[in-house]
């Protein structure tokens, strides 16, 4: 059984800060869906379903891509939240839903850089760059596809922390080619289904950014990190780009180096960024 809600409670939850805000365009089905199971075999934990209707064939495809993902993730020493994933019939075709364990609101890593007291907040800030740094070194260890394939974006809101341990949560794979395949785009993060009629891919871009591979290179990663961080405590963004500087110098090879400093140095917000930021505000207003 589901939680549902309706347009009172979207706007009320949105006027909480952005996470909610986001967290209420979700169940307005402007992002995948999201909810709270509360009967049956997968009672309290969260059904994520995925956009797009496709043959039971690709639906299966997929399930085995996001597999091979978490397995991927693991090898590379990324701890990935509870999930299981299920095909489902959806009108003529089929569907992919997850299921994942849920997480309390002061477990997300958003949430404790938002409301935590400064020491917390910095430490999980360096903890969360600190783990998607795993990603350089798992790579420079073993043979694996590029990580741009592997699709891991260590972003803040896709971090949870629980009993000290560092819990991944985005499990879908990102890009169109994963583990060397091919996969439906109406699967992958693109564009929601109800956005397809413009006619537009450089209008469609404007809003809703499809995943690129500039988008998975570690330097964007840690430079995205900084900005969404100063974006829920401005007031420690000096602190923030310190501990940023620290985490590259500890892991990154000295020749490296300049790439990471060059991309964090006077980062501003995005367009696709504001464009998100306005969204939100209008869900506050």
């Amino acid at each position: 059984m589901r939680r549902n809600y309706n347009k009172a409670d979207i706007k009320q939850e949105a006027k909480s800060g952005p996470e909610r805000a986001a967290q209420a365009l979700t169940r307005a089905g402007v992002f995948t869906d999201r909810y709270l199971i509360t009967e049956g075999e997968f009672a309290g934990r969260m059904e994520k379903r995925l956009h797009g209707v496709v043959s039971e064939r690709e639906a299966d495809e997929h399930i085995r891509a996001m597999q091979w993902y978490v397995e991927t993730l693991q090898k590379m020493g990324v701890t990935v939240a509870d999930t299981v994933f299920r095909k489902t019939p959806a009108g003529r075709g089929w569907s992919v839903t997850l299921f994942q364990e849920k997480f309390e609101e002061d477990e997300l890593v958003t949430a404790i850089i938002r409301e935590g007291v400064k020491r917390e907040c910095l430490e999980t800030f360096e903890r969360t760059l600190r783990e998607g740094v795993k990603a350089i070194d798992y790579k420079r260890e073993h043979d694996v596809p590029g990580k741009d394939e592997v699709g891991f974006h260590s972003s803040l809101r896709n971090w949870a922390m629980r009993g000290g341990e560092m819990i991944f949560l985005d499990l879908t794979p990102p890009l169109r080619r994963v583990n060397g395949r091919t996969y439906p785009p109406s699967f992958l993060k693109h564009i929601p289904a109800r956005f397809k009629f413009i006619p537009s891919l450089r209008m469609r871009d404007l809003f809703f950014r499809p995943a690129s591979r500039d988008s998975f290179a570690m330097p964007v990663m840690l430079a995205g990190c900084l900005a969404s961080a100063v974006s829920r405590r401005r007031e420690l963004e000096r602190r923030f780009r310190e501990k940023t500087i620290e985490v590259i110098e500890d892991c990154i090879p000295a020749s490296e180096r300049p790439a990471y400093l060059e991309k964090i140095a006077g980062k501003r917000l995005s367009l696709h960024r504001k464009i998100n930021r306005l969204v939100r505000g209008f869900f506050r207003s």
